[in-house]
């Protein structure tokens, strides 16, 4: 019951954080068309933030916690896995 329920919430808020534009990028488009299906095919159960033009570093810090206090049991996604080490800094995770 409750670990199924914690694996699969009945409601999503995401946030995708890019560096650059959909317009100015194709990879941030091709994710921006992953965020436009999943808006579809999830309707209300899921809340999306988009946040282009990010400058990376604390920038993206800044705009990760700002959007972490506003919006309780966020996702995040990053279009690099490198920047994984930006969201540990913004939940205070790294020494």
């Amino acid at each position: 019951g409750r670990l199924v329920k914690a694996m699969f919430p009945s409601h999503l808020n995401v946030a995708f954080i890019n560096e650059y534009s959909p317009e100015e990028s194709d990879w941030i488009r091709a994710h921006d068309l992953g965020r436009q299906y999943l808006e579809a095919m999830m309707g209300d159960q899921v809340t999306v933030q988009v946040l282009n033009c990010v400058q990376p570093g604390e920038g993206a810090v800044a705009a990760i916690r700002r959007e972490m206090e506003r919006t309780p049991e966020l996702r995040v996604t990053l279009p690099h896995a490198a920047d994984e080490r930006l969201v540990r800094r913004a939940l205070d995770m790294d020494n």
